[in-house]
């Protein structure tokens, strides 16, 4: 320990400490393992739902990159018929035969009697839209999305589940 001190000037103290060898501790073979288990394993269950096949492929291989469990559907007929509850939806808003984003997040939430987080993607920008979005507890997310903001989203489901 060391103290340099000038009166009405100032002091300066400094400390010398020996460095120690740095220690390596390397996983063991099960922690490698365990680790490509989980790193390899589904993060959450989405489901996307979408009338354009593009879309739809496009969220698939982007989901499957991020080792998400994900079921694409092009219509709500085949989305209602299937089994399970996911922990995210990414719904379309116009799912064509006059058919909505809005409704089918509705339906899916009373048939499960969960409040089921969804995004709702579109390329309608309208205010009233945005306002009933906030209402029904439903993420507004206009078209195209945008991966980095997407995968934000599910990494905070991931840190809630």
């Amino acid at each position: 320990m060391q103290l340099n001190s000038t009166p009405h000037k100032g002091s300066c103290f400094s400390i010398t400490v020996p460095l120690a060898k740095q220690q390596t501790v390397l996983p063991t073979e099960s922690e490698i393992q365990t680790y490509e288990e989980k790193s390899n394993q589904p993060t959450c269950s989405i489901w996307c739902i979408d009338d354009d096949k593009n879309n739809l492929d496009a969220m698939q291989t982007l989901m499957n990159q991020w080792h998400c469990d994900v079921r694409c559907y092009s219509d709500t007929f085949s989305c209602l018929s299937s089994q399970g509850v996911p922990d995210l939806l990414l719904v379309d808003y116009q799912l064509g035969e006059h058919k909505n984003g809005l409704d089918l997040i509705s339906t899916l939430r009373k048939r499960t009697s969960l409040s089921i987080p969804a995004v709702l993607l579109t390329a309608v920008q309208d205010e009233e839209l945005i306002l009933l979005c906030k209402e029904l507890d439903i993420v507004y997310m206009q078209k195209p999305a945008k991966p980095a903001r997407l995968r934000a989203l599910i990494r905070s489901l991931e840190k809630k589940s």
